[in-house]
Order: structure tokens, then sequence, then C-alpha cells
């Protein structure tokens, strides 16, 4: 109630006499120290329910070539001899990152990039504690995972609306850049929706200008009334370096509904057809006899997928999907993963100068065995 009558206040103040005149201009300097007190009344409220997650996995040592005699000899012996097999050692590798507790029973959600192949997670609670952590779930296709620690009564986040989220508005993001416990930057929105950004399989992102910076990922996103609406995740930078001012977040209206089926299930099913799409350009469409000027090109088929068993062919070009007209890879992604899985998905499509209707059955996405991703496309 105290940081939403202070928001009222300082908004207030910033736009006294844009719409009613004043006799006096308020004092700039009292404005400052409003909107100061602002951003120090939303750092206190929403850090507590950040955490610093700590991750790694042992990583087993390579084979090693015999040593030439010569050299052994020379050397005396390596630090390897006598190693079984000849191998070296394993070594353990660890990364860092940050992660926001959503219920006070100990679920912390935060980024799959975070937590993908580790064998263990250690979550740094606000207060001090050092927590195992274990994975209740994850989706590598939205980068969210849902981690639970063994505590009560944690300090939870209050959950705001990404969707009522508009350009221009004031964001604070807090996470652990670089190791660095409840680092607090403040910028706006700078886009909402923003997609084919190549992040990750499902992208329908926050843009910020806040400073976001390795170490952030799986942080908390809040505005300015202090409430949680997106999940930091990435950064565009120069070099690997840190940020630009080119920060990702995801909205908190995906990450709760990838929660409450990780919660249910322990996973997260889409539906799948197994088409690799492209966008049709100007040129391709005149080099594949068709008159559309949008859509997708089926660029590759997936073998023995339902797109492939149902007559779909490779320089097809996608100009619906049920209801919806096709634009870009993102959106017809995403009308494909909302369709229940097992269920048909009306095509629409160009094959030359001819219109096709074809009814696609959906499968669950299948999963990469040797990365542990899904399998791409549509």
């Amino acid at each position: 109630m105290a940081r939403g009558f202070l928001l009222a206040l300082v908004m207030g103040s910033l736009v006294a006499g844009a719409c009613t005149a004043q006799p006096e201009a308020p004092d700039p300097i009292a404005r400052l120290e409003l909107l100061g007190e602002a951003f120090v009344s939303i750092a206190e409220g929403a850090s507590p329910s950040v955490v610093f997650i700590r991750a790694s996995r042992r990583v087993p040592g390579g084979r090693l070539m015999p040593m030439d005699p010569f050299l052994r000899d020379f050397l005396g012996g390596t630090p390897f001899d006598g190693m079984l097999g000849g191998r070296a050692p394993d070594r353990e590798e660890r990364w860092e990152g940050s992660g926001v507790v959503i219920a006070g029973d100990g679920l912390i959600v935060t980024n799959d990039h975070n937590v993908r192949s580790a064998d263990e997670i250690e979550v740094v609670l606000s207060d001090g504690r050092e927590l195992a952590a274990e994975l209740v779930g994850r989706d590598p296709a939205t980068d969210v995972a849902l981690l639970r620690v063994p505590a009560t009564d944690l300090p939870v986040v209050t959950m705001g609306d990404s969707e009522a989220l508009r350009a221009g508005e004031w964001v604070v993001a807090i996470g652990n850049p670089f190791g660095l416990v409840n680092t607090v930057t403040a910028g706006i929105v700078s886009a909402t929706g923003r997609a084919d950004v190549g992040i990750s399989m499902y992208e329908d992102f926050i843009q910020t200008d806040a400073a976001i910076n390795p170490g952030n990922s799986g942080g908390a996103l809040v505005n300015i009334r202090g409430e949680l609406v997106g999940i930091n995740t990435a950064i565009l930078s120069q070099g690997g370096g840190g940020s630009v001012g080119i920060g990702f977040a995801i909205p908190t209206s995906i990450v709760m509904d990838v929660v409450d089926e990780l919660l249910r299930t322990g996973k997260v099913s889409r539906s799948w057809i197994g088409i690799v799409p492209a966008p049709l350009t100007p040129r391709l469409a005149e080099r594949l006899g068709v008159d559309e000027t949008e859509g997708l090109v089926v660029a590759q088929l997936f073998r023995g997928a339902p797109a492939e068993r149902a007559g779909i062919r490779a320089g097809d070009v996608i100009t619906s999907l049920g209801e919806q007209e096709v634009t870009t890879a993102n959106a017809a992604r995403r009308t494909v993963f909302g369709v229940p899985v097992g269920d048909e998905v009306p095509i629409t499509l160009r094959r030359g100068r001819r219109t096709l209707q074809i009814d696609v059955p959906t499968m669950e996405q299948p999963i990469d065995r040797d990365t542990g991703l899904p399998l791409p496309g549509l």
C-alpha cells in the first residue's frame, strides 16, 4: 500500500502542470528525490525474493595418447602416469545464475540454461542460507526451469501482469551479474512481443535497456510497482561482453503457464509436425512459381514426421495454419504449439499455381538425444 501511494505521488508530481495549471512549479530536486525513493522501495521489496544459483557438473577426463618413449625418459614421466586406462582426471564445471522465489514453500523459477546438464544445484537465499535444490522440471523451448528447496516462509515476489506492459514504462532488473549478489539496475521497456531473436525456440520477449549481464539470467524484471513481469534471460552484446542496453526477459504470462504444467506433469508437452520453415522472399516465390507475397516455405521435412506422412513437400508455401494467416516462423510455431497433442492442424498451402488444404495430425515434440533440446521447426 505504501509503495503504491509513493508511486502515485511520484507520477502525479512528474506530470504536474501537464494536465492542469499550477500556481508554482514543483521543485525539480524534490521530484527526483521522490523518484529515487520509489526505486529504493522497489529494490527493498523485491530483492529478498531473488536468489543466487550455483550449478556444477562432473566432466569425464578424455583418453590420453601414448607418450613418445624418448620424451617420457627425458621428462621423467608425466603427471598422469599410472592412471587407469590412460585417461586424464575428471574435472568439475561450475557456473552461476539467478532465480526468483514464487512460492513460500520453496518454489523457485529460473532459466533452463542455468541448470541444464547440472549434477548439483545450490541456491543461496537472500538471508545467506545455502540449500541443495531439486529440479522439479524444465522447458528448453522457453528456457524456463522450476526448482524446489527445503525451506518454508520464504519471501515471495509479487506477481504482475506482463500483458499490460507498454514500451516506455520503467522497469527494474534484479540479479547476480558476475556473482555480484542482489545487483539492481533500472531502465525502461524498449519493446514487447520481441520474437525471431534466435535465443530460444519459443520467443515473445520483453526487451529492456535495464542493464542485464552474465549471471542476471533467471533474475527478476519488476515494474514500477515492484511486481514481477519477466524473468531476465539473455542479452545481445558485441564480442560476448556485457550489457549494451539490449536485454530480454520472458514475460510472466509465459513463465507461469510453464510453471503450472511443470507442477502438474514435470514437463511441458507441445505439438509438432516436423517442418523446418524459411521466409518467403519475392525471389524465392518467383522461383517456386507462386504469386503469394506472404507465407513460409517448407525448407525441410523430418523423415517420418506427420507433415511428410500427410503429403507436404519441400518447396510448398504455407499460407495459413487453421484460421491464422502465416507471417513469421515464430507465429506459426506458436500456433502449432497451441494445438493439443494428437489433434490435427488444418494447413493451407500453395504448390505452384495450386492451392491445397491438408489436415496434419500432430505429435509430441521429440527431444534430440544428443543435445537434450527439442527438435527444431514447427
